[in-house]
């Protein structure tokens, strides 16, 4: 079985010529709101050049995968809440070489493990093909499952990465 190398994975998604937000509208994280039962995992970012908090670690192994990918410019977690849903937020707004307006990256939540006659009430979401005038890409479980060597790799060589220098 062939494991995906991280930096070929991602090709920038097709957009139509409409005009897209301004990269530095999703510059900033959004709150970050916790109840006490929600897990909080801080890094920093080489690649941004500071402090994130990432609320699962199924995000934190998909930071790891942006610091790993060296077609994705810039990034930010948290960028927006999903239009229409109270409360969701979108996980990252990343820019890739050749995507001028960057895209949305959702991550697919966890289900339980049923047995195979019950998992059909858990079919996959249908996620949106575009979110605030950007397109959306969904990082399922499985391409999170099958990196998971990579992702380890990458976990131990991010905190030895210095930030590059300012220009």
């Amino acid at each position: 079985m062939r494991v995906p190398t991280l930096s070929r994975e991602f090709a920038p998604l097709s957009s139509p010529t409409a005009q897209a937000p301004s990269p530095s509208s999703y510059s900033t994280p959004s709150a970050f709101s916790r109840p006490s039962w929600r897990r909080r995992i801080e890094v920093f970012s080489p690649k941004i050049g500071r402090r994130l908090s990432l609320g699962s670690y199924d995000a934190y192994r998909t930071w790891l995968v942006i610091e790993a990918n060296p077609s994705i410019t810039t990034f930010c977690e948290r960028p927006a809440l999903v239009e229409g849903t109270s409360g969701a937020v979108i996980d990252f707004w990343v820019q890739l070489r050749g995507a001028p307006a960057g895209e949305f990256w959702l991550i697919e939540p966890r289900r339980p493990r049923l047995p195979p006659t019950e998992s059909s009430d858990y079919e996959l979401e249908l996620m949106p093909s575009r979110l605030h005038g950007l397109p959306t890409r969904q990082i399922l479980q499985a391409d999170l499952s099958s990196w998971d060597v990579p992702i380890a790799n990458w976990g131990r060589i991010v905190p030895y990465l210095t930030p590059p220098a300012s220009q």
